[in-house]
């Protein structure tokens, strides 16, 4: 304890520089990955800087609220079905998932979840990470969609004909394919 310069006491907090690189570390962790943490029911305790950012909610809004907040209507009720199963039998949970920010535009994260556990073993919560894929999902789709017309294009059945072909053998199914030659439309979509 000592006093300032306006004579006012004060105490002195002395930071080691091993609490001072932990600090930096956790400033770090805090500002560019995109974590949180749930009490076992789904409902969020504690959110990162980052994880504000990506979603525009503030961490008062999210804290206390279900995790379904940011879910985005275009994933599928099997993927976090797949989720709950996963993480409640006390595994770790990876994929890509599609979440929607506060003003309702979409990304893309690549999730990790693991279960969180007491003393005892007990789950009493679960910790996300995630890393913002957005754009390798916008180049993904750029690099099968035809531009002009949003429809699948040649590189895209290329990757996906084989994998039909072998699915109708699997299934002992049959398998149509249609071509569709429209005259000069080359010139269209070369333009």
């Amino acid at each position: 304890k000592f006093y300032d310069k306006q004579r006012h006491f004060t105490t002195v907090i002395s930071l080691n520089n091993d609490q001072l690189n932990n600090k930096t570390y956790l400033d770090l962790i805090n500002n560019y990955l995109i974590a949180s943490q749930t009490d076992a029911k789904g409902y969020i305790t504690d959110v990162s800087d980052a994880m504000c950012d990506i979603t525009g909610y503030t961490r008062e809004e999210l804290i206390g609220k279900k995790h379904n907040i940011i879910r985005h209507p275009d994933m599928p009720a099997e993927a976090f079905d797949d989720l709950w199963k996963t993480i409640t039998s006390g595994k770790v949970w990876e994929a890509e998932v599609k979440n929607r920010k506060k003003d309702g535009k979409s990304y893309w994260v690549k999730t990790r979840i693991s279960p969180t556990f007491d003393e005892n073993g007990k789950i009493v919560g679960y910790a996300s990470i995630r890393v913002d894929i957005t754009d390798k999902k916008k180049v993904e789709e750029v690099s099968v969609t035809d531009e002009l017309t949003k429809l699948y294009n040649r590189r895209h059945f290329n990757i996906i004909f084989s994998k039909e072909i072998n699915r109708a053998k699997r299934e002992n199914k049959n398998l149509g394919f249609a071509i569709f030659d429209v005259d000069n439309f080359k010139l269209y979509n070369d333009f």
